[in-house]
């Protein structure tokens, strides 16, 4: 055991290992657990308890600092996170802008919040395979994210005979 710690401590310490430790959205989460550090995480719930919603929170909370995040949404569009992404971040209800009845007041504040939407938030709104994920995952590491988030698997296409379950 005393040798598997030191291959440990040997990995985790080379000049060519770089890692950066992330913060959860809640600082208590982060006090209670700890940073993120190279990790697989997988959030599960029933549909419609916030998920999606948590990890979006995740994204604006690496943003501010400067870490770049990238997200595959396999179950919603693009302009649904980008909907979801002003109306946290204002915070303001999109629902009269999603309706066409927003006053020019709320179309102005939901405008200047989208234009201050980070660089640092990417999102993808393709269905995708697992080798499909697995080369857009190599690619946004390249790019530079820090984190790397898959909404919703249960969306994962499967070529050939296989079933989801497969």
């Amino acid at each position: 055991m005393r040798q598997a710690g030191l291959d440990w401590l040997d990995r985790m310490t080379a000049p060519d290992e770089h890692s950066t430790l992330l913060d959860w959205p809640l600082r208590s989460i982060t006090d209670l657990v700890g940073r993120v550090d190279r990790e697989l995480i997988w959030l599960c719930a029933q549909p419609s308890v916030g998920k999606t919603a948590f990890i979006l929170q995740w994204m604006i909370v690496l943003a501010r600092q400067g870490h770049q995040t990238s997200l595959a949404s396999l179950e919603s569009a693009a302009d649904s996170i980008a909907s979801r992404i002003i109306a946290a971040q204002t915070p303001m209800d999109t629902y009269p802008i999603r309706q066409r009845r927003a006053t020019a007041d709320q179309i102005k504040a939901a405008r200047d919040t989208a234009n201050a939407i980070s660089d640092c938030i990417r999102v993808t709104d393709s269905g995708m395979s697992l080798d499909q994920l697995y080369a857009w995952g190599r690619a946004e590491k390249r790019k530079g994210s820090k984190l790397l988030i898959v909404d919703n698997t249960r969306h994962v296409r499967m070529t050939g005979g296989g079933s989801r379950v497969d």
